[in-house]
């Protein structure tokens, strides 16, 4: 069955459609677009992973898809001013938000115990959760050969992605994980903010993703909180631009058992 006749099923069942409640939960990841933002090259090119990636502990990230513009740099936001503090504020919007998976690295790099990075969120109504990236702990450089080179192994942060390139030798991706305090889960994580307060040849943070682990209904695609016609209409889009969130059954291709699947979801309220 083609994307034609999908869309004339569902319209036709839309018609019988009413609001259901959201009876079960599950979780849904969200991985934030903010490519408006990003500043500097890809130091991967051309070895290093680009547009829809998954870590190796499964969370999925957006990363850049252009080489010469790629993640975000604290070092180029102000190349004219030394030690000037450099922040990047990421507009999120996702309701109940229980996880944060980012991936960041140094350029550079400081060792402990001082830390140069800040991560900060926000919720809507005055939920806030607030960590600091100690160097050689939660943050590394992200090559292999210089800097800092360590990791607390029972801390926030896990390799995602490494690799040798000819020029720089063994480089890699940091995933670090914030868990948020569960004054969040009745509120909109509004935004994330990481403040940079290093400086070109001492530490400038890398920040190349990230995604929001939400606690919710998978079904809920317009995140009302509630089953509506509106969820399958968000579905027929996200179906037609084949984005992943619409492949409800993982198989990893577009067809009319995504449409059954979604179908099931909403009817029992999103197990």
């Amino acid at each position: 069955m083609n994307r034609r006749t999908l869309c004339l099923v569902s319209t036709l069942v839309l018609a019988s459609i009413t609001p259901v409640s959201m009876a079960q939960t599950g979780t849904i990841d969200v991985p934030l677009d903010f490519s408006s933002q990003y500043n500097i090259n890809s130091p991967y090119d051309p070895i290093g992973p680009y547009g829809a990636f998954e870590s190796p502990q499964g969370v999925p990230f957006e990363l850049g898809t252009d080489p010469l513009l790629f993640m975000w740099s604290g070092d180029w936001t102000d190349r004219t001013t030394c030690c000037a503090v450099a922040e990047l504020s990421l507009d999120a919007g996702v309701r109940a938000a229980e996880t944060v998976f980012m991936l960041i690295n140094t350029a550079w790099g400081q060792p402990g115990p001082t830390s140069y990075i800040a991560v900060e969120f926000v919720g809507d109504a005055g939920a806030y959760h607030r960590h600091d990236l100690v160097g050689n702990i939660d943050v590394r450089d992200w090559r292999m050969t210089s800097w800092t080179n360590s990791l607390d192994p029972d801390g926030i942060t896990e390799n995602a992605w490494s690799g040798f390139h000819p020029t720089w030798g063994d480089v890699r991706i940091d995933m670090q994980r914030f868990d948020l305090p569960a004054a969040f889960a009745d509120q909109t994580l509004e935004r994330i903010v990481v403040t940079d307060t290093g400086r070109r040849d001492f530490q400038r943070a890398l920040v190349m993703a990230a995604t929001v682990r939400a606690v919710g209904c998978k079904a809920d695609l317009d995140g009302d909180g509630e089953l509506t016609l509106f969820d399958f209409l968000a579905f027929q889009n996200l179906f037609s631009m084949e984005d992943p969130l619409a492949d409800c059954d993982g198989d990893g291709v577009f067809t009319i058992f995504d449409f059954l699947e979604f179908q099931n979801l909403f009817a029992t309220g999103c197990a």
